[in-house]
């Protein structure tokens, strides 16, 4: 997970190609799963300074490329809910809960 990049980037991991993401000021998730080992491994991230996004981006600001927030990774279990909603109701001394799953995931 990539909390900022400021740029285009395009992410390696240990050698092997991961994503492209190009909104500075949003999360870029991409799943390393079959790219990581054991012990040490390597990250790369290559920033670009321009990019068809940045003409959008740079209307109010003044352009600096560059990692400006974390990166981590994060583990999660192999079966899980990425997107739910829950809404509430409540009638005449009854409550109502409607849960919605939009997406389950299978894999790292």
């Amino acid at each position: 997970v990539a909390e900022g990049v400021g740029g285009a980037h395009y992410i390696w991991v240990n050698g092997e190609f991961v994503g492209y993401a190009q909104i500075s000021h949003a999360l870029s998730q991409f799943d390393i799963t079959e790219r990581v080992t054991e012990g040490d491994n390597h990250i790369a991230v290559l920033v670009l300074k321009y990019s068809d996004a940045t003409y959008f981006e740079d209307q109010d600001m003044f352009r600096h490329s560059g990692i400006f927030r974390d990166v981590y990774i994060v583990a999660r279990q192999r079966e899980r809910l990425n997107d739910y909603q829950i809404h509430t109701t409540i009638g005449d001394r009854v409550g109502y809960i409607d849960v919605t799953v939009q997406d389950v995931a299978e894999g790292v």
